[in-house]
C-alpha cells in the first residue's frame, strides 16, 4: 500500500506531498472555523466529512517522503473517529420514529435533533391505561411526568370535576421536579395511551443533558401558558353567567 501511494505521489510530482499536507491543514482549520462561526453544525454530516478529508490528505502526505509514525497515528485516529461519527449519523437518520413517537418528540423536545429526542423518549415507558385508572392523586407526591399520547383524562379538585386533559396534554408538569403534592387528582376517563417518565430518573437524566432540559422546560412552559389562558377564559365566562367549557387545568 505504501509503495502504491509513493508511486502515485511520484507521478503527481515532487510537490504532491506538500500539496496534500496543505490541503489537509486547510480542511482542518477551515472546518473548525466554519463550526465556530455557526456556518456548519457539529452534529451534521459535513463536519465529520471534512475532518475525514483532512486526515486522509495528511495520511497520504505522510506516506510520502516525510513519514512520521506519531503523526500517522494521530491522523489515523482522527480518520477513525470521523468514520465512527458518520456511521452514527447514518444509523440515526435511518431510524424512523413511529407516528406516536414523532408526536411525542415534537411535544416534549421541540427543536431537539432526532438522536437527542430519541434519547429522551427512551427514558419513558409507554403503556395503555383503562378508564378509572388514577394517574395522580390530590395531596400526594407526583412520581411521574406523564404525556398523554391519546385518550382523555379528567381532573378533579376536592372531588369535583373541573377539567379534562386530552391528546398531547401533560400531567404532573407543575410539581414533578419539586416533589410537592399534586394539586389535583387525574383519572383516566377514556382508554388512553401514555408515556410516563419516573421523576427521579428524569431529573438525573436532565442534570446530565442540559440541552434536553431546556427543550422540555420550553414545552412545559408552553403547556402552562395554554392552560392558564383556558382557565382564565372559563372563569370569565362563568362570571358572565355562561356555562363555560372544559379546560386543561395545570396539574
Amino acid at each position: 500500500m505504501n509503495d502504491t501511494v509513493s508511486a502515485l505521489l511520484s507521478v503527481l510530482g515532487d510537490g504532491a506531498s506538500d500539496a496534500l499536507g496543505a490541503l489537509g491543514l486547510i480542511l482542518y482549520l477551515g472546518s473548525y472555523l466554519a463550526l465556530q462561526l455557526g456556518l456548519i453544525r457539529g452534529d451534521g454530516w459535513l463536519f465529520p466529512a471534512l475532518i475525514l478529508g483532512a486526515s486522509s490528505s495528511l495520511i497520504l502526505s505522510l506516506m510520502g517522503a516525510r513519514f512520521n509514525p506519531y503523526s500517522m497515528m494521530v491522523e489515523g485516529a482522527w480518520a477513525t473517529i470521523s468514520v465512527i461519527g458518520l456511521i452514527r449519523l447514518y444509523i440515526i437518520h435511518k431510524y424512523r420514529f413511529s407516528d406516536e413517537e414523532q408526536a411525542a418528540a415534537k411535544r416534549l423536545g421541540p427543536g431537539l435533533a432526532k438522536d437527542r429526542a430519541r434519547k429522551l423518549l427512551s427514558l419513558g415507558n409507554w403503556c395503555d391505561v383503562s378508564p378509572g385508572h388514577v394517574l395522580t392523586r390530590e395531596g400526594r407526591p407526583v412520581t411521574h411526568l406523564i404525556y398523554v399520547a391519546s385518550g382523555v383524562c379528567r381532573i378533579q379538585i376536592d372531588g369535583a370535576n373541573v377539567a379534562t386533559i386530552g391528546t398531547g396534554g401533560l400531567i404532573g408538569e407543575m410539581t414533578y421536579h419539586t416533589s410537592q403534592p399534586a394539586t389535583a387528582t387525574v383519572i383516566v376517563d377514556v382508554a388512553s395511551r401514555i408515556l410516563a417518565f419516573e421523576r427521579v430518573a428524569l431529573e438525573g437524566f436532565l442534570d446530565r443533558n442540559e440541552d434536553i432540559r431546556a427543550a422540555l422546560e420550553q414545552s412545559v412552559a408552553g403547556d402552562l401558558r395554554q392552560k392558564l389562558a383556558s382557565t382564565t377564559q372559563t372563569l370569565a365566562e362563568n362570571r358572565r353567567g355562561g356555562k363555560g367549557h372544559s379546560v386543561n387545568a395545570a396539574t
